[in-house]
């Protein structure tokens, strides 16, 4: 599915195909760099959660993490559409 939508912009924007990388990179190196790991860490620390132990305090960092790499992706896509 990635890979169609990845070819059917680069068919589409064939003079631009810097465009269709940056928004591919925006995109997918977002997931790569931010969203994939916090959702690891945060189901591992699901998994092996203990309710007293006051060491799992940090369970809301993984959720911070995730919604800065957010608003970093939305910053990037921003900065692409205004060169358009």
């Amino acid at each position: 599915i990635i890979l169609g939508f990845i070819l059917a912009m680069s068919w589409l924007l064939q003079d631009k195909i810097q465009v269709v990388l940056n928004f591919t990179g925006g995109i997918f190196g977002i997931f790569i760099l931010f969203l994939m790991p916090c959702i690891e860490v945060y189901q591992a620390r699901k998994l092996t959660h203990t309710p007293g132990n006051p060491k799992n305090y940090i369970n809301w960092l993984p959720i911070a993490i995730a919604i800065l790499g957010i608003i970093f992706m939305g910053l990037n896509l921003y900065h692409i559409i205004s060169k358009l």
